[in-house]
């Protein structure tokens, strides 16, 4: 059954069959609009194991209430990890997605996985209209992982839309390409047909390549459909896909590929980032990692409003830089045009610091954008868990710590000029889960926090 509870300031909050509410300690409810406020929400997992907030997407108001939602996914990493290799075949009911109204406070929808899309929310992101009604829908890959279906050579991996507004299925296509596995990783591009409407790229990795190659295969989104000649070949499987921007001034928004485990020279999982035309597919720019292992492209994101003039930079991680112990991985900041480092945060030893990344907005009012970086283990309070921090671009400050390993982008949704946010600890209370919603009249540098989910 579904319902929601009550929050503060009027604002409604849900809880569902498969997950549940988690107070927080939160200051006095806002007396206006601008007032700073200290608004923290904590949803749980109702099942260990769930890994609720595997994966976040939002950007889009799916409702038409005028506030942006927010989808989650989860997985069953738990079950296939304990029932072996045939875990996913023996239990397909592996995942979800759920998708939240951020202002009324309610479920939307939830579409559990099936026997053809397991593990189906740890890919998802939201799509500005697949079906021609005007509103958001929602996009998951989802793939059989098990060492069965890899050693059979077949075609591995299934795209699924959803419509935004109901939650059932607009279409449904398995991977098109021959002995291949879909890499989970996937972006909403220009329109390639002619149709009006963006379309898919999905990242595709070549299982009996010698080179271990991969490609991006282009789908028409309206009918998930492989578009003839539109695929981009790339070195390996990219570990990041980002829409950007235009960069080569025609009009019409690229796309950023991260690729750590690319070759540069004699130099093995250095790791490139490419800039491909979403007009032409054509590659635009190539920055590379300059040593070996580095693994340069574990994450990418185009930052505003950071360097003086120069319009946006070009956030990247390097999960395997080594130096401040090995593997503690850094994030750097670097003139898109000149390559130049404008700023460098490093992680901890074994932390591969820089591993995921989110654009926020600007959340501490210093009129520059902010961005949460991810690491995949060692954290501060468990060495074996996955962290990450709120940075701001501008000054390199740390706005906020917490062992989480999703965030997404949620714009203003309580209009108080800043932008807010949302992280998720899916490996919290023994896999359930939680998701944390963020106002960020809360955040200041000054009173940095855990985000992490209260002891278990």
């Amino acid at each position: 059954m579904l319902g929601h509870v009550a929050l503060v300031a009027g604002w409604t909050i849900w809880t569902a069959s498969a997950c549940s509410r988690v107070p927080l300690p939160k200051g006095a409810p806002p007396q206006s609009a601008s007032a700073p406020v200290r608004v923290e929400e904590t949803f749980r997992g109702g099942v260990e194991g769930q890994f609720f907030g595997a994966a976040l997407a939002s950007g889009h108001d799916v409702d038409g209430d005028g506030v942006v939602d927010l989808a989650i996914g989860s997985f069953n990493h738990l079950r296939l990890m304990e029932n072996g290799p045939f875990g996913v075949l023996a239990d397909h009911r592996e995942g979800s997605i759920t998708l939240l109204s951020l202002r009324e406070g309610r479920v939307l929808w939830q579409h559990p996985s099936s026997s053809r899309t397991p593990l189906l929310g740890n890919h998802i992101s939201m799509h500005q209209d697949i079906d021609g009604d005007g509103r958001a829908d929602v996009v998951a890959v989802s793939m059989d992982v098990s060492a069965v279906a890899m050693a059979m050579g077949s075609s591995v991996g299934t795209v699924t839309a959803l419509r935004g507004t109901t939650g059932d299925v607009i279409w449904e296509r398995d991977n098109p390409v021959p002995d291949s596995m879909f890499h989970g990783e996937h972006a909403v591009i220009p329109d390639q047909n002619g149709d009006g409407l963006d379309d898919l790229a999905l990242a595709v990795e070549l299982l009996k390549d010698p080179n271990d190659a991969a490609l991006l295969l282009v789908v028409d989104a309206k009918t998930g459909r492989r578009i003839e000649g539109r695929d981009v070949a790339l070195p390996c499987g990219p570990d990041a896909l980002r829409v950007v921007s235009d960069l080569d001034g025609d009009a019409r928004a690229e796309l950023l590929v991260g690729l750590p485990d690319a070759t540069v020279g004699a130099m093995r999982s250095a790791g490139i980032v490419l800039a491909i035309s979403g007009a032409t597919g054509r590659e635009l720019h190539r920055w590379s990692g300059d040593a070996a292992g580095l693994l340069f492209g574990s994450c990418v994101e185009l930052v505003a409003g950071v360097g003086a003039g120069s319009g946006a930079d070009l956030l990247v991680g390097a999960r395997g830089d080594k130096t401040c112990g090995s593997y503690c991985g850094r994030a750097q900041l670097l003139d898109r045009t000149t390559g130049a480092e404008a700023r460098r945060i490093g992680g901890a030893a074994r932390s591969e610091f820089g591993t995921g990344s989110c654009v926020l907005g600007d959340i501490d009012s210093d009129g520059s954008t902010d961005v949460w970086i991810g690491a995949a283990r060692g954290s501060r309070e468990d060495p074996r868990q996955p962290w990450g921090i709120a940075v701001s671009m501008r000054s390199g400050a740390e706005l906020l710590y917490g062992r989480h390993s999703a965030a997404a982008a949620l714009g203003d949704i309580d209009r108080d000029g800043r932008a807010d946010f949302a992280l998720a600890d899916p490996r919290a209370f023994d896999g359930a889960g939680v998701v944390q919603l963020y106002l960020s009249a809360a955040v200041r540098a000054a009173e940095s926090k855990p985000l992490s989910s209260p002891d278990r």
